[in-house]
């Protein structure tokens, strides 16, 4: 049954903005309670979120438990979904949910899901959670029933923007922490931008592991995972790459650039140099292109 039930009035409604329509917090404890996507008939977008109890959201076939911090992001009338109560439930599923619409907002709901999926858990005392719950609370009653208060809350499209956008931008910043991979990409990322930053005539692994806070080594196998090489070798070419520019682009001496980037000896340059373009720098200054690195 409903414990509260809003609906929303957005004044000055800018078309291209998502706008809240109708937010609730609900409770149910009987399997009778099921809702399949294929029986709605409108393109209004939900967020469902577990307070207490559990509930299941099925996508395709696959079920999916819904315990207090797991909520379901979806377009209402997809016909591959269904949300119920359990019929192994034990105790009551008390639920917030908020529908709402909009293109720019039908379209991030849609390419989350592609890339995320419908699941995605937040604290049940995140900001957003208890923003909803404030403005259900703060909300005018329009009407009363003995099962439940209807509400309304007015507000400006601006406002109401917010309200769904925010929604929609916190459940990707939790997407964050769901992968370890993410992780390591994020890891491999940092260190890659630090190399691009650093005078590359001192830049080190060790001085990148140790900037991370990570060891050389745990840099090096992360590097080696997600790119198929190690953090020196991408030093090597971000420094060939520049060597490569000012071969073409200046009248500075092998002897010179190989200083320029920490190379004591000219030789050892070269050969680095060979390494990666299989030529020497007096034959690239000459034949070379930067477009072929």
């Amino acid at each position: 049954m409903y414990k509260e039930r809003m609906t929303f009035e957005i004044y000055r409604q800018l078309k291209a903005l998502p706008r809240p329509n109708r937010a609730a917090c609900e409770v149910y404890s009987d399997p009778s309670y099921y809702n399949e996507g294929r029986e709605r008939h409108n393109h209004e977008l939900l967020f469902k979120f577990t307070l207490a109890g559990c509930g299941i959201f099925r996508v395709r076939g696959k079920e999916h438990r819904l315990p207090p911090g797991t909520g379901f992001l979806c377009r209402v009338s997809d016909p591959n979904i269904a949300w119920y109560y359990p019929s192994d439930g034990t105790e009551p599923w008390e639920f917030i949910w908020l529908i709402f619409e909009g293109k720019t907002a039908e379209a991030l709901v849609r390419e989350m899901n592609q890339r995320y999926g419908h699941i995605y858990q937040l604290p049940t005392e995140a900001r957003i959670i208890r923003q909803l719950l404030s403005t259900m609370e703060h909300a005018r009653i329009i009407y009363s029933n003995p099962d439940h208060d209807w509400k309304t809350m007015v507000m400006p499209a601006a406002e109401g923007g917010e309200l769904v956008m925010g929604l929609l931008t916190r459940l990707l910043t939790s997407t964050r922490t769901e992968s370890a991979d993410d992780h390591k990409a994020l890891v491999v990322g940092e260190a890659q931008e630090m190399v691009l930053r650093m005078d590359l005539k001192n830049v080190s692994v060790a001085e990148i592991a140790d900037r991370i806070g990570i060891s050389p080594e745990h840099l090096s196998r992360l590097f080696k995972e997600l790119t198929g090489s190690g953090p020196g070798e991408y030093i090597l070419k971000q420094k060939i790459q520049v060597a490569c520019h000012l071969l073409k682009e200046t009248n500075l001496s092998c002897k010179e650039i190989a200083a320029r980037l920490g190379y004591n000896d000219q030789a050892n340059f070269t050969r680095a140099f060979q390494s990666i373009t299989h030529t020497t720098p007096t034959n690239f200054r000459k034949t070379g292109s930067t477009t072929t690195l």
